[in-house]
């Protein structure tokens, strides 16, 4: 999650994005944290990963993510900005354990996919990141994708969700107890308003692309970003992953919090999806086909003429 204002108040907005996290920046700068939060079992939340970063030779905890398909992992596309290199190499992907010590099924990244229109000045427009993994994770009881929220126009206010990480429950932002079993936070949603004041922002920005989020002493804190906010759609009965871990003013779940909205990006996410997949491995398919069919052409339109090439002989020979 990425603060707005120095020392997570709500002040003057600071020039340098190098001190936008909550906990200051260092080699544990975005360790995920559950503030008041409780026990939870993996199999509760499946879809939760872990996304490492190698940023001093060594992997280390950095934000969360959400499973969305065999390959594919969503979370913050501010989880790039402090992590050297900001490139596939920098990452790796876990997932498959409620304790972050035993999460031993792990995924090298293909690439990854920041959205185009991303703010890094400012770190809160188009918060959002595909991952693309090398290998595809194999779906089980521990291992699974959630929904993505669909419905841009649903209005969820007063919906109450979950949210979901590895690490502190104190709501301390200077120490950091690091936990290793799963927390799970129940979280409501609000009316933008509330963070409309809170953040200074625009209300049609906000109500648009962001999800209002508030916490009865339980909120999502520091290198949550990225993870899921997951609320149960009463349509179909199915859990959703409505939003993505944002912004915040801090490890106070007296404040409420800014999420990513899914279904704002719901376009872009399947067309980065189908796309790079095309420009992939599938690209080469197409390409493969292109030849045998052109061969296969050739070949047809020599069985049609048989005497094409007797007939240019013929001819070169009378002259």
């Amino acid at each position: 999650m990425c603060c707005l204002y120095e020392n997570c108040s709500n002040r003057a907005l600071l020039k340098n994005k190098r001190i936008c996290f909550i906990v200051k920046v260092s080699n544990a700068a975005t360790i995920v944290k559950i503030v008041n939060g409780e026990d939870a079992d993996i199999e509760e939340f499946p879809w939760q990963v872990s996304v490492q970063t190698n940023d001093y030779g060594y992997w280390e905890r950095h934000c969360g993510g959400a499973i969305i398909a065999e390959n594919w992992i969503l979370t913050a596309a501010h989880c790039t900005i402090f992590t050297e290199p900001r490139t596939k190499d920098g990452f790796r992907v876990l997932a498959g354990s409620s304790l972050y010590s035993q999460l031993n099924v792990i995924r090298y990244v293909k690439d990854i996919y920041v959205h185009e229109n991303f703010n890094k000045r400012m770190l809160i427009g188009n918060d959002i990141m595909l991952i693309e993994l090398k290998k595809p994770l194999i779906f089980g009881a521990k291992i699974n994708k959630i929904s993505l929220d669909g419905d841009i126009s649903k209005n969820r206010t007063g919906e109450l969700c979950k949210v979901s990480g590895w690490g502190n429950i104190n709501g301390t932002k200077d120490k950091l107890n690091l936990l290793d079993r799963l927390q799970e936070a129940s979280v409501q949603i609000i009316n933008p308003d509330s963070c409309v004041k809170v953040y200074k922002v625009g209300y049609t920005w906000l109500a648009n692309t962001k999800v209002c989020v508030q916490g009865e002493e339980k909120s999502s804190c520091g290198g949550d970003s990225g993870g899921g906010l997951i609320c149960r759609d009463e349509d179909d009965n199915t859990e959703k992953l409505v939003g993505l871990v944002s912004l915040g003013l801090g490890c106070d779940a007296k404040v409420p919090s800014i999420y990513s909205k899914v279904s704002a990006y719901l376009d872009w996410i399947t067309t980065t999806m189908n796309r790079k997949g095309k420009n992939g491995k599938n690209n080469t398919k197409d390409k493969k086909n292109s030849r045998d069919n052109k061969n296969r052409k050739d070949n047809k339109n020599r069985k049609d003429n048989p005497n094409r090439k007797d007939k240019k002989n013929k001819k070169n020979k009378n002259q």
